[in-house]
C-alpha cells in the first residue's frame, strides 16, 4: 500500500488520519471514535470550543435579547455546559443534549404527505431559534433539501 500526502509533511510531525466524517460536532465525533475506535481524541479541533472557528456545534444563547453562540466550555468533557460569549449565561449539558435528540428526531421523522423540500426548510426555520447557522445538523439540514 502506498499513501501519498496532499501537503508537504516536516519531518517529525505527527500524521493523522480521519476516522469519522469531519462534519459532524465535537460531541459526536469523540462519541463515535470512543465507541468504535476505543479512543478519546484530545486533537486541537476536539480540544477548541469553537472547534478551529468552525462553531459546528454552537447553539444560540437562550437568553432574551441575547442571541450570542453558546460552546461547550470544555469540549472534552461530555458533561460540559456551554457556555455564552455574549452575556456569559451556562446552559446545561442535559438541556443541550435534549435539544439535539429533539432536533434530531424532528429532522428524521418521516411524512410520506409533506413535500421534502417544505419539511427541511421549516425544519431550518424552526431551529435557527436554536441552533447557530454553522451548526452541523443546520447543514446537514441544508444539504439534505437541495439533495
Amino acid at each position: 500500500m502506498e499513501i501519498r500526502a496532499s501537503c508537504p509533511i516536516p519531518a517529525g510531525s505527527e500524521i493523522c488520519i480521519q476516522y469519522v466524517r469531519p462534519n459532524s460536532g465535537t460531541l459526536v465525533r469523540r462519541a463515535i471514535l470512543s465507541k468504535k475506535w476505543f479512543f478519546d481524541c484530545a486533537c486541537a479541533r476536539c480540544a477548541d470550543p469553537a472547534e478551529c472557528g468552525s462553531r459546528l456545534s454552537g447553539i444560540v444563547c437562550p437568553s432574551p435579547r441575547c442571541g450570542e453562540a453558546a460552546l461547550p466550555e470544555r469540549p472534552l468533557d461530555a458533561r460540559t455546559d456551554w457556555l455564552c460569549a455574549g452575556c456569559g449565561r451556562r446552559v446545561a449539558h442535559r438541556a443541550v443534549g435534549d435539544m439535539l435528540v429533539d432536533a434530531t428526531n424532528a429532522m428524521e421523522q418521516e411524512d410520506e404527505e409533506e413535500d421534502t423540500v417544505a419539511k427541511y426548510e421549516k425544519w431550518i426555520y424552526d431551529h435557527a431559534k436554536i441552533l447557530l447557522p454553522s451548526h452541523y445538523l443546520m447543514i446537514e439540514v441544508s444539504y439534505l433539501a437541495i439533495e
